[in-house]
C-alpha cells in the first residue's frame, strides 16, 4: 500500500543528471499516523521536484513493526511491551547524542538514563578504538532510480581489518540486530554507493552485554 503526502502535487518527468545534489534542498515530510515522506526542491525555483517514502516507511509494509512486538514479547514476557516502546525513546536520544558529539557539542549526561548513557559511553569508546574520520553524520540520501529517501547514521572512513575506506554505519541501541535492520542499511547503501564505490557497510550496537558494551559487525 502507497500512501501520498497530504499535500501531493502531480509531479513533472525530471531528468535528475541535469541537477547536482548541491542544487537541491531536501526537507523531511511527518505526518501523524502515515508514511514518513522526504521531499526535494529546486534551491532557486523552490519548485518541487520529487516526493520519496523513507526507507523504513517501505521496511514498514515489509516488516510490520507488529512482528517485531511479537518476537519481543516472546523474549521479555509480560512487560515487553512496554519495553519495546522504551528501547525506541532510548534509540532516538542516542542518536540525537551522538549527532551532537561528532559535530563538536558537548553532552550533558548527568541527567540521562543509566541506559542511555551506557549507550553513549559505548559509541564514545568506540570512536577512540577505530578513531573514524567523519564525512557525514545524519545525513539525507535519496536513490532517484528506486524512488526513496531516508537519511543515514554515519558515514565515515576508518580502518578495519585489512581493509581502509568508507564505512556506512547505522548505530542500533536494540538488544539484537534484527534482518530489517541490515535491509535497512542496505537501503542507505543503494542510495550512496555510486560516489562511493568501495562503500562497506557495519551496524555498531550499542550499550549491550559484551566487555566492551558495544558491537561492530559488517555486513555484505
Amino acid at each position: 500500500r502507497t500512501v501520498y503526502p497530504k499535500n501531493s502535487a502531480s509531479l513533472k518527468k525530471f531528468n535528475f543528471k541535469s541537477l547536482a545534489m548541491s542544487e537541491i534542498i531536501i526537507r523531511r515530510i511527518d505526518q501523524e499516523g502515515e508514511t514518513r515522506w522526504y521531499e526535494g526542491k529546486d534551491k532557486e525555483t523552490e519548485e518541487i521536484l520529487w516526493q520519496y517514502p523513507s526507507v523504513t516507511s517501505i521496511l514498514d509494509e515489509v516488516y510490520p513493526k507488529g512482528s517485531y512486538l511479537l518476537k519481543y514479547l516472546r523474549d521479555n514476557g509480560i512487560t515487553g511491551q512496554a519495553e519495546f516502546e522504551k528501547a525506541g525513546d532510548r534509540g532516538t536520544e542516542v542518536h540525537i547524542a551522538i549527532n551532537a558529539l561528532l559535530n563538536g557539542t558537548s553532552v550533558n549526561t548527568l541527567e540521562m538514563k543509566p541506559s542511555i548513557k551506557k549507550c553513549i559511553q559505548a559509541f564514545c569508546d568506540w570512536h577512540e578504538e577505530y578513531k573514524p574520520k567523519t564525512i557525514k553524520a545524519e545525513h539525507i540520501v535519496a536513490n532517484y532510480e528506486f524512488s526513496y529517501a531516508g537519511t543515514l547514521d554515519y558515514l565515515c572512513e576508518i580502518d578495519y581489518k585489512d581493509f581502509k575506506g568508507t564505512f556506512l554505519i547505522d548505530f542500533k541501541t536494540s538488544r539484537s540486530i534484527q534482518e530489517v535492520h541490515k535491509v535497512q542499511i542496505a537501503g542507505y547503501w543503494g542510495a550512496i554507493q555510486s560516489y562511493y564505490p568501495d562503500l562497506k557497510t557495519a551496524v555498531l550496537q550499542l550499550g549491550n552485554t559484551t566487555k566492551k558494551g558495544y558491537t561492530f559487525s559488517e555486513y555484505d
